[in-house]
């Protein structure tokens, strides 16, 4: 009884991490404009620490009632996958610059792409969770090419691009190819990593 509320309270206080995060940058924006709320939320470390919040609050809540959670394990995947991605990319490839975001509070944007990236991966390899196939496990790839997607056509329309490297004006389209093929090569194998940590017998 007691690891069950100590793991609802951690995915709680998780959840709610990542959430603030993103609520105190928003606050943040709305006192200091210009700030542009579209393309904030247009960003994929947003988007995914959004989707964190909400699985791991709802995972919190069904542990708090007594229920095992079934179901919840596929979509803690996705979000662990996302963020971890999000924070690679924003370490490796952005160099971790806070301007990258639209936003100068670099403890909010640590929290969101070091922090709450690293607990996710802590609850993932220690926290119970049911088996996952590794040919489910790749439906999580589904979100990111949608969200590349969406970048490339909004980015026609509005003429702003979340990140350099989806800009075709500064990488090309041969560029964002490129990056994108081995982001999916560097994620497909973290997928089969992630879904080989999962077991029969072990639930959420």
């Amino acid at each position: 009884m007691q690891k069950r509320l100590a793991l609802a309270a951690y995915r709680l206080s998780v959840g709610v991490l990542a959430l603030g995060g993103v609520v105190v940058q928003t606050v943040n924006g709305f006192f200091h404009p210009p700030f542009d709320y579209p393309n904030y939320f247009s960003f994929f470390s947003i988007q995914s620490s959004l989707f964190a919040a909400l699985v791991l609050i709802a995972s919190a809540i069904r542990i708090g009632r007594g229920e095992h959670g079934e179901g919840l394990t596929f979509w803690r995947g996705a979000v662990t996958l996302c963020l971890t991605l999000a924070g690679t990319v924003y370490l490796v490839l952005l160099g971790g610059a806070s301007e990258s975001l639209q936003s100068p509070r670099e403890q909010t944007n640590a929290v969101l792409h070091y922090l709450v990236p690293v607990a996710l991966l802590a609850d993932w390899f220690l926290g119970p969770k049911e088996r996952i196939p590794f040919r489910l496990g790749l439906m999580w790839l589904l979100y990111p090419l949608l969200y590349v997607v969406y970048s490339l056509v909004r980015g026609r329309f509005t003429e702003w691009y979340p990140y350099p490297f989806l800009n075709p004006i500064v990488s090309g389209y041969p560029g964002i190819v490129t990056v994108c093929l081995i982001m999916a090569a560097a994620m497909i194998g973290f997928i089969a990593l992630l879904t080989k940590s999962t077991t029969h017998d072990r639930r959420a």
